[in-house]
């Protein structure tokens, strides 16, 4: 903050002193003028949050597994970059990977997660996103939520009569009632990286060789003309 004097004329005729603790008018008033200036810089404000879902909206019924794609804004006046984006389904362990772009103030991206969200067991609860950035000052609005209906296995899927047996099975598996025009099987593990496709035959009923798969969970899709079923596959040794 400046202050100048100011005595070149028209004069405001507002110009105020103290006397005895008390403002009156400048005495000289009529012949003088002051001018303050200001220099008004805004404080830094580093915060960015997740802000909505690509996808996922409330009561959404999930059934297999599912990329996740967050929006991610900067609400603050800082550029902000290099930090973490997590999600979470409730009761399972939160998902975490680094943001390495930029957003400059105000901007938003799309972030999509490499691992997938695994349909593991049929609840409903809370999904979440949401940032960890060091820098962040304000942690109330880094989270996004949508309430969601997990569905895993067969029981629940409208009552099917699809069929996979045996479960656990070490060398084969028979599959039926997925429809006499056939079907796509698709074998994934806990991550969601793919471990095996095969094609089904028009038959309603097919035996899937095991051989090479290493023992373990899985999750299975089977996805036919008018339908998909997904379920959980264990191999034993």
């Amino acid at each position: 903050m400046n202050i100048a004097q100011d005595n070149v004329p028209p004069f405001s005729l507002r110009t105020y002193e103290v006397l005895d603790g008390v403002w009156a008018e400048y005495r000289d008033r009529e012949t003088t003028d002051f001018h303050l200036g200001l220099r008004v810089e805004q404080l830094p404000v580093y915060d960015v949050g997740c802000v909505g879902f690509f996808g996922l909206v409330d009561g959404a019924d999930v059934s297999q597994p599912t990329i996740v794609r967050t929006w991610v804004k900067n609400i603050g006046n800082q550029t902000a970059g290099n930090f973490p984006v997590n999600y979470q389904f409730t009761g399972e362990p939160a998902v975490s990977q680094s943001f390495t772009g930029t957003l400059a103030p105000g901007d938003s991206v799309l972030f999509t997660f490499s691992q997938p969200f695994l349909p593991l067991a049929t609840v409903t609860g809370n999904f979440c996103a949401w940032t960890a950035w060091s820098s962040d000052q304000i942690a109330a609005d880094d989270t996004v939520c949508v309430n969601i209906d997990v569905i895993a296995g067969l029981e629940e899927l409208q009552g099917t009569s699809l069929s996979v047996m045996p479960n656990p099975a070490s060398d084969k598996v028979i599959i039926s009632g997925y429809g006499n025009a056939g079907a796509d099987l698709v074998l994934v593990d806990l991550s969601g990286a793919l471990v095996r496709r095969w094609r089904l035959d028009q038959a309603d009923r097919a035996t899937v060789d095991l051989l090479g798969v290493a023992a373990g969970s899985y999750l299975y899709q089977v996805r036919g003309r008018d339908r998909v079923y997904t379920g959980k596959l264990v191999v034993a040794p």
